[in-house]
């Protein structure tokens, strides 16, 4: 068909053309696309790199392709965003699975980037692993992990995020506590009782 056409031929173009393809093969969704798309990130050019990036947001993933966008996503430049992107849009079979793993297990380097995945892609069933991480050694780890509590714990899990807001030591991690606090505390459609358990760890 028409995708294993364009992706037979795309290396052999220039780099304008092999970025456009890449984006239309992108839009197709076509599961045939994904070989030469994943190929395409580790092209020497930077646009099309990004492109490719972009474009595997779009098609259909796995758990290696949850791992390379989590890779790039880690990287120190201008494909990072994109691989956010494209990591927080990713559908396919297991690729939620894989993004939670990769957020329990990963090298210590990737797991905030997956924890911030599981915010990105709404993933409420993470929510025991990330109340779990405020036993993490690592200050960044539980950093991630409260940020990502604070975009999607109800406000039932309010006096978990006040008790975890008080404990911080970390800078970073206070700060990120502390909007996550707010971020939970403005859910309780209650207006009357938002401040109740912040008044009592106050006055206790």
């Amino acid at each position: 068909g028409d995708v294993a056409a364009l992706t037979a031929k795309l290396s052999a173009w220039d780099a304008p053309t092999q970025t456009a393809v890449i984006a239309a093969l992108g839009r197709s969704g076509d599961a045939g696309a994904v070989s030469a798309v994943v190929t395409a990130t580790r092209h020497t050019d930077a646009g099309i790199r990004a492109e490719a990036l972009a474009a595997l947001g779009f098609l259909p993933g796995n758990a290696d392709i949850v791992t390379l966008l989590a890779q790039a996503a880690a990287a120190n430049n201008a494909d990072a965003k994109i691989a956010r992107q494209s990591l927080a849009r990713l559908n396919g079979p297991g690729v939620s699975a894989a993004v939670l793993a990769g957020a329990e297990r990963a090298d210590a380097k990737l797991r905030p980037i997956f924890i911030e995945a599981l915010a990105l892609r709404h993933m409420t069933e993470a929510f025991p692993f990330l109340l779990k991480s405020r036993s993490e050694s690592d200050p960044g780890i539980r950093a991630a992990a409260i940020g990502a509590l604070g975009e999607l714990a109800p406000a039932s899990e309010q006096n978990a995020i006040l008790d975890w807001a008080a404990a911080a030591t970390d800078d970073t991690e206070q700060t990120k506590a502390l909007r996550a606090l707010v971020n939970v505390t403005l859910r309780n459609p209650s207006v009357a009782d938002r401040g109740r358990p912040v008044y009592a760890v106050i006055e206790s």
